[in-house]
């Protein structure tokens, strides 16, 4: 087991004991990954994805990147943000959004159990505090593989650890992740054929900063914090960004774009805080 999955492991383990809901409605683990989970945070209609992407040893210290997505509500105005090819999967057989009946508290309807997901975080029995209802969002367990890795990004989280310390963490984004469509989309057969999109139109403007930060300060606040490990500092960097173009087969293509920044916020913490 790497480091970084003990420690995240731990802090979840400490922060459900707690049962505050303040910040976190629920949790899930996904059976199919090794290290991942779905966050249902209090302040977000949807739901985040946290991912390990790569781990590896590096002059002493461990460091992983993690995968960072969003699943929206559609109701919520950040979904028509996301591509035409996102809003349909979304909205697709692909998902589940059955409502959560969170109102009581049977483990068939415990949304840190993601309707299936039967190994609950804190190992004991349901003990949610279940105030209202809410679409469970998620894509379903056999989907997950049918999902381009692209689809959803928002971000990635990056940790260094030495041994079971964590010294750093950041994340890298951008303020908007935007992608054109050069042919335009089209939906529909014959003469009844939809445009989606326009030619040389927008696809997508997700704004990657704001949904990343909301995940990475609950995770450096809250979740860190409940295993009382200190942050000290913080540094941002910026610089150029870049957009994307879709071609008529489908690749895609970068351009550096002055009106778009990439960003990149680092932390550092106390060592030993976690002890």
């Amino acid at each position: 087991m790497y480091y970084i999955d003990r420690l995240l492991n731990q802090a979840i383990w400490l922060l459900l004991e707690k049962n505050n809901k303040n910040e976190l409605r629920y949790i899930s683990r996904i059976e199919t990954e090794r290290t991942a989970w779905y966050f249902w945070l209090a302040g977000a209609a949807g739901v985040y994805e946290f991912r390990l992407k790569d781990c590896y040893e590096e002059n002493g210290l461990e460091k992983s990147t993690f995968m960072l997505k969003y699943y929206p509500d559609p109701n919520e105005d950040t979904f028509e943000d996301f591509s035409c090819s996102e809003q349909i999967i979304r909205m697709s057989s692909y998902f589940d959004n059955s409502i959560i009946e969170i109102d009581k508290e049977e483990h068939d309807s415990c949304p840190c159990c993601a309707g299936g997901h039967h190994v609950h975080e804190h190992g004991k029995e349901c003990k949610t505090n279940l105030v209202k209802r809410r679409s469970k969002g998620i894509p379903k367990l056999l989907k997950r593989s049918l999902l381009q890795p692209s689809l959803f990004l928002i971000g990635e989280v990056e940790f260094d650890m030495k041994q079971d310390m964590l010294l750093n963490s950041a994340f890298v984004t951008q303020t908007e992740f935007i992608q054109f469509s050069e042919e335009g989309l089209y939906a529909g057969q014959d003469d009844q054929v939809y445009e989606l999109v326009g030619k040389g139109e927008v696809d997508r403007k997700v704004k990657g900063l704001n949904l990343c930060r909301a995940f990475y300060d609950f995770l450096v606040e809250t979740l860190f914090g409940a295993i009382s490990i200190k942050l000290i500092g913080e540094q941002t960097y910026s610089t150029i960004g870049s957009v994307s173009y879709q071609r008529k087969d489908g690749s895609y293509y970068n351009r550096r774009a002055d009106d778009v920044k990439k960003v990149e916020v680092h932390n550092c913490y106390k060592i030993g805080g976690a002890g």
